[in-house]
Protein backbone atom coordinates (compact mmCIF):
# COMPACT_ATOMS: atom_id res chain seq x y z
CA UNK A 1 0.00 0.00 0.00
CA UNK A 2 1.16 3.31 -1.00
CA UNK A 3 -0.18 5.29 2.11
CA UNK A 4 1.15 9.06 2.02
CA UNK A 5 0.26 11.27 4.62
CA UNK A 6 -1.63 14.66 3.71
CA UNK A 7 -1.45 17.88 5.12
CA UNK A 8 -3.81 18.54 8.06
CA UNK A 9 -4.99 21.91 7.99
CA UNK A 10 -7.02 23.46 10.78
CA UNK A 11 -9.16 27.10 11.12
CA UNK A 12 -9.00 29.94 12.42
CA UNK A 13 -11.82 31.19 13.21
CA UNK A 14 -11.39 35.35 13.20
CA UNK A 15 -14.46 36.07 14.12
CA UNK A 16 -13.48 34.21 17.85
CA UNK A 17 -11.05 37.95 17.65
CA UNK A 18 -13.67 40.21 16.61
CA UNK A 19 -17.55 39.32 15.37
CA UNK A 20 -17.29 41.92 12.32
CA UNK A 21 -14.45 39.25 10.81
CA UNK A 22 -17.88 37.20 9.69
CA UNK A 23 -17.03 33.69 8.54
CA UNK A 24 -13.29 34.69 7.38
CA UNK A 25 -10.88 31.67 8.53
CA UNK A 26 -7.19 31.45 8.08
CA UNK A 27 -6.06 27.90 7.93
CA UNK A 28 -3.08 26.47 9.76
CA UNK A 29 -0.70 23.52 8.34
CA UNK A 30 -0.87 21.82 11.82
CA UNK A 31 1.47 18.68 10.78
CA UNK A 32 4.26 20.56 9.11
CA UNK A 33 8.03 18.95 7.91
CA UNK A 34 10.51 18.44 10.52
CA UNK A 35 12.00 21.28 9.34
CA UNK A 36 9.97 23.72 9.78
CA UNK A 37 8.72 22.47 13.46
CA UNK A 38 12.60 22.82 14.09
CA UNK A 39 12.36 26.36 13.12
CA UNK A 40 9.58 26.85 15.41
CA UNK A 41 11.67 25.24 18.09
CA UNK A 42 14.90 26.84 17.86
CA UNK A 43 14.20 30.13 16.36
CA UNK A 44 10.56 31.31 16.69
CA UNK A 45 9.96 30.52 20.65
CA UNK A 46 14.07 31.45 21.46
CA UNK A 47 13.53 34.45 19.84
CA UNK A 48 16.35 34.34 17.42
CA UNK A 49 14.03 34.83 14.22
CA UNK A 50 13.73 38.28 12.25
CA UNK A 51 10.34 39.51 11.82
CA UNK A 52 11.34 38.41 8.02
CA UNK A 53 11.49 34.88 8.92
CA UNK A 54 8.76 34.20 11.48
CA UNK A 55 6.37 36.25 8.06
CA UNK A 56 8.05 33.68 5.49
CA UNK A 57 7.14 30.65 8.48
CA UNK A 58 4.12 31.81 8.56
CA UNK A 59 3.13 31.88 5.30
CA UNK A 60 4.30 28.24 4.53
CA UNK A 61 1.62 27.34 7.78
CA UNK A 62 -0.79 29.64 6.59
CA UNK A 63 -1.00 28.23 3.07
CA UNK A 64 -1.85 24.47 2.78
CA UNK A 65 -5.73 25.55 2.94
CA UNK A 66 -8.26 23.93 0.69
CA UNK A 67 -8.61 27.28 -1.18
CA UNK A 68 -5.80 29.01 -2.18
CA UNK A 69 -7.26 32.65 -2.02
CA UNK A 70 -7.07 32.06 1.70
CA UNK A 71 -3.37 31.19 1.16
CA UNK A 72 -0.44 33.87 2.35
CA UNK A 73 2.76 35.04 0.58
CA UNK A 74 5.43 36.07 3.05
CA UNK A 75 5.05 39.85 2.00
CA UNK A 76 1.21 39.34 2.40
CA UNK A 77 2.11 38.36 6.16
CA UNK A 78 4.18 41.54 6.75
CA UNK A 79 1.41 43.98 5.03
CA UNK A 80 -0.83 42.43 7.52
CA UNK A 81 1.51 42.35 10.82
CA UNK A 82 1.91 46.35 9.67
CA UNK A 83 -1.76 47.06 9.51
CA UNK A 84 -2.65 45.33 12.70
CA UNK A 85 0.10 47.41 14.10
CA UNK A 86 -1.79 50.17 12.74
CA UNK A 87 -5.51 49.40 13.61
CA UNK A 88 -5.48 45.87 16.02
CA UNK A 89 -1.98 46.35 17.59
CA UNK A 90 -2.51 42.52 19.59
CA UNK A 91 -4.34 40.79 16.80
CA UNK A 92 -0.73 39.29 15.02
CA UNK A 93 0.12 38.06 18.48
CA UNK A 94 -3.68 36.43 18.69
CA UNK A 95 -2.70 35.16 15.34
CA UNK A 96 0.75 33.82 15.99
CA UNK A 97 -0.70 32.47 19.61
CA UNK A 98 -3.83 30.12 17.79
CA UNK A 99 -1.70 29.22 15.50
CA UNK A 100 0.73 27.79 17.94
CA UNK A 101 -2.31 26.76 19.88
CA UNK A 102 -3.80 24.66 16.85
CA UNK A 103 0.08 22.74 16.05
CA UNK A 104 0.33 21.95 20.16
CA UNK A 105 -3.18 20.53 19.91
CA UNK A 106 -2.97 18.25 17.06
CA UNK A 107 0.44 16.75 18.67
CA UNK A 108 -1.05 16.63 21.99
CA UNK A 109 -4.27 14.96 21.00
CA UNK A 110 -2.27 12.71 18.80
CA UNK A 111 -0.08 11.46 21.28
CA UNK A 112 2.79 12.59 19.47
CA UNK A 113 5.99 14.28 20.35
CA UNK A 114 5.48 18.12 21.40
CA UNK A 115 5.53 20.79 18.59
CA UNK A 116 8.49 22.15 19.71
CA UNK A 117 10.71 18.33 19.60
CA UNK A 118 12.18 18.17 16.19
Amino acid sequence: MDLKIPNIVKAIELKDYASEFGEAKIYVWVNPTKELRIFLAESILEKKATNEQIAEWLAEIWSQGPDESTHFTKEQVITLGAECMERAPKMMSWLIQRTYDLLEAHYISKKKLSITQP
